[in-house]
């Protein structure tokens, strides 16, 4: 890759570089790596940008994690809640957690993310920050903000946050969360991620498919939140559901993939209920 490689000292200097042929560079594992899906002929390294790292606890029972924080960093860390640091295990590489970021795997946005469904499921927040206006002559924007947004919305609209720079991830200690990768092998991505929470006591589903996308399964959760009986919405969802465009692929046919998908949300269920001293129904 040749491009232009600035290292900004600041979050409001590396946003007033972003262009829409520019990339952030943080950890470098896939925009450094030999057939990335990224291009870019301008790199803005965050590795020397202030106030990107470190997790602390705030006092509504949210943990802050800086977005140039390294999964080998969260993953040590006590503060990080174990259901999002099971999240980062799906990451065997060792190599690759201590140099992949969590705001960098959260940028990608791909399909076989190790994060993404598990931060749906815990109904995470980004803080993003946001570049306005004309650029002056100095090549500046004319004006900048922070936002909070909901990580679903971040996922699964990702043109409205084309230029922005995550500054952390927040994530709710008083959540519970479970989850199930599958990949061919502990170091593959996955073919296949499912994690389902439960957050102000309602279900919140999300899952990360291979060739087909990131998705929060809003219309089952509410399903299951509307139910007098949860369990039987998950085994007519897995025994009919085709609401995803799942391809055949190297990974499985779509048939086994949506068999599996069911089969997996049935139990994630039961675990969430089993961890919440509650009866499970018959699913």
């Amino acid at each position: 890759m040749n491009a232009e490689l600035y290292s900004p000292r600041s979050a409001s200097e590396a946003v007033s570089l972003k262009t829409p042929s520019a990339a952030f560079l943080a950890g470098g594992t896939e925009i450094l790596r030999h057939g990335s899906s990224v291009h870019a002929d301008r790199l803005i390294m965050l590795k020397n940008t202030e106030g990107l790292k470190g997790i602390t606890k705030e006092q509504d029972q949210t943990v802050k994690i800086g977005a140039m924080t390294t999964f080998a960093e969260a993953l040590r860390s006590s503060a990080v809640p174990e259901y999002f640091r099971k999240a980062i295990r799906y990451m065997a590489s060792g190599t690759k957690r201590n140099m992949a970021t969590i705001g960098g795997n959260i940028a990608l946005i791909r399909d076989d993310s190790y994060l993404a469904a598990v931060l749906i499921a815990a109904h995470a927040k980004l803080v993003l920050l946001m570049a306005d206006g004309e650029r002056g002559r100095d090549g500046a924007f004319a004006m900048e903000r922070k936002e909070l947004v909901c990580i679903r919305r971040y996922l699964l609209e990702p043109d409205l946050y084309r230029n922005a720079l995550i500054l952390s991830v927040l994530l709710r200690e008083d959540v519970k969360v479970v989850s199930k990768r599958y990949a061919n092998t502990a170091e593959s991505h996955s073919f296949l991620t499912a994690a389902m929470g439960i957050v102000d006591g309602k279900v919140r589903i999300g899952v990360s498919v291979k060739n087909s996308g990131v998705f929060f399964l809003k219309e089952l959760s509410e399903e299951m939140n509307d139910s007098a009986d949860p369990g039987k919405i998950l085994a007519d969802f897995a025994d009919s559901w085709n609401g995803l465009d799942i391809p055949d692929d190297i990974f499985g046919s779509q048939a086994y993939k949506r068999y599996l998908l069911g089969v997996t949300l049935t139990d994630l269920y039961r675990s969430l209920q089993e961890d919440r001293g509650e009866e499970v129904s018959d699913v």
